[in-house]
């Protein structure tokens, strides 16, 4: 059976001893533990002030000594957002310069085939002048009129893009040697 409640009359205060003792028995450590969550919060609240002086270093035109933590947090997450944007912008960029370099090594390549071919025939062209070919002397014997047709015909292959560039007999300088690049 459980004793009946204490009423007023029965209720005895414990001498300070006694509270004193069942306290401690509560919280060990007792006093020294208000003093070290005091330290730690001490602690706590200069190093999230640090956090947030460096912070202010690093944010642009953040330089008010009395900017509040809350200011703070605001132009760093503007700040963070703007880089953001650039990061973005930068990153098309670099994909636009990308498939120009792609494109301009195309046309690379194909400039150097199509000097290729131009070397050739002026290599060609070099060569029959060194030979001097008989046939070519008794071909440059035509009358006019023949001349005519031969240029009539010379200038409709030309317009029709068919057939080898025409070249004068002149002579040609020598063209100068690339110099060596490296393979892209």
């Amino acid at each position: 059976q459980q004793p009946p409640p204490p009423t007023l009359g029965t209720l005895k205060l414990a001498p300070a001893e006694e509270v004193k003792s069942n306290e401690q028995k509560k919280r060990p450590g007792g006093i020294g533990t208000r003093e070290v969550h005091n330290k730690l919060e001490k602690n706590r609240r200069a190093h999230l002030k640090e956090c947030f002086e460096t912070l202010k270093r690093n944010i642009p035109n953040v330089d008010d000594k009395k900017t509040s933590n809350l200011s703070v947090l605001r132009t760093a997450l503007r700040y963070i957002q703007s880089l953001k944007r650039k990061e973005k912008e930068y990153e098309h960029e670099m994909e636009r310069l990308a498939r120009e370099k792609i494109a301009t090594q195309q046309r690379l390549t194909e400039l150097k085939h199509e000097l290729s071919q131009w070397m050739d025939v002026l290599e060609i062209d070099r060569v029959l002048r060194q030979t001097g070919q008989p046939e070519d002397d008794q071909a440059s014997t035509s009358t006019a009129s023949e001349g005519e047709d031969n240029i009539d015909e010379d200038m409709e292959e030309d317009q029709a893009g068919l057939g080898p560039p025409k070249l004068n007999h002149r002579p040609h300088p020598e063209l100068p040697k690339p110099p060596p690049s490296a393979a892209p």
